[in-house]
């Protein structure tokens, strides 16, 4: 019988062996290096871009709510006052701001026409970033009351207003280098409440109250002389008038009907205009503004002289039942 301490050394000897033979088999296969990465396989890569979709997702959503939540936080710091309106004094030689009208340059700086009531001037103030540069557009006799502004097609800033010496309608455009002054219409008291603004040929279009004849008028530039049309003469009509272009690209008037008391709406459809009462309860229709839906529907925002109230009426649009 071996004895145990035999066996265990035997044990240990083969171990050791074997060892030697792996060892020396390993050396004869030169150095060991660990294997290569596994080349990518079609179901890794349409792993890898199913990843890359869901990241492009999250992080749509999460830009998506942080504009959201900064919305939120800019309405809320408004309503709560912590959002300051940042208030200028444009002009302080003497007493001036009446009749103002405000617009934009294409640059998109602030622009005001405006009535020196000290010196009986129509003048123009325009932001150029850094100062507000001021103007005086017209100074013979008294002009410059119910200003209206607006751009040209080519950026420069135009001016429709009532010249109170010689009860004229006039109009003033900047040529780039100098203003360059117009009657529009000087047969008896006219243009007052004018409105200003120009056709989609880029010629200038104005509505205004014809004082002696109590009538709504409009004028238009066709590229040699104003045209002048009576639109409604249908009693005391014609304040407070407000003029833009349909997206047809045809004129259309708001105005108030002082002798029935009522805000009216005129459009013109190629061949004649047309008429029509948007509200007559009460005494309703002053100081109207119009403007155009993003869907092309006249809306008017106007006075009720009734009981004090501001008031928006917008043309229904036709939904089949």
């Amino acid at each position: 019988m071996t004895p145990p301490f035999v066996l265990r050394f035997v044990r240990r000897l083969g171990v050791s062996l074997i060892a030697l033979v792996v060892i020396h088999s390993l050396s004869a296969q030169g150095p060991l290096t660990p294997p290569g990465a596994p080349a990518p396989t079609m179901k890794s890569l349409q792993e890898l871009w199913d990843k890359m979709g869901v990241l492009e997702t999250q992080n749509q959503t999460l830009q998506t709510t942080v504009t959201s939540q900064t919305k939120i936080l800019n309405a809320l710091a408004d309503v709560h006052g912590l959002l300051a309106w940042n208030i200028t004094t444009v002009d302080t030689a003497g007493n001036v701001g009446l009749y103002t009208s405000l617009a934009f340059t294409p640059g998109g700086q602030p622009a005001i026409s405006y009535y020196d009531s000290t010196n009986f001037d129509l003048k123009y103030a325009v932001f150029n970033g850094t100062t507000w540069q001021i103007t005086t557009v017209d100074s013979a006799g008294s002009v410059g009351l119910y200003t209206s502004l607006a751009f040209t097609p080519g950026g420069q800033p135009a001016i429709s207003y009532y010249d109170n010496t010689n009860f004229d309608l006039k109009y003033a455009v900047f040529d780039g280098t100098t203003w360059q002054l117009t009657t529009v219409e000087s047969a008896s008291t006219v243009g007052i409440d004018t409105s200003l603004a120009f056709t989609p040929g880029g010629q200038p279009a104005i509505s205004y109250w014809d004082v002696t004849n109590l009538d709504l008028k409009y004028a238009v530039f066709n590229g040699a002389t104003w045209q002048l049309t009576t639109v409604d003469s249908a009693g005391d009509v014609g304040r407070h008038t407000s003029l833009a272009f349909t997206p047809g690209g045809q004129p259309a008037i708001s105005y108030y009907d002082n002798t029935n008391f009522d805000l009216k709406y005129a459009v013109f459809n190629g061949t004649t205009w047309q008429l029509a009462t948007v509200e007559s309860a009460g005494s309703v229709g002053q100081y109207t503004s119009l403007a155009f839906t993003p869907g092309g529907q006249p809306a008017i925002s106007y006075y009720d002289g009734s009981n004090g109230h501001l008031k928006y009426a917008v043309k229904a649009t036709f939904t089949n039942p």
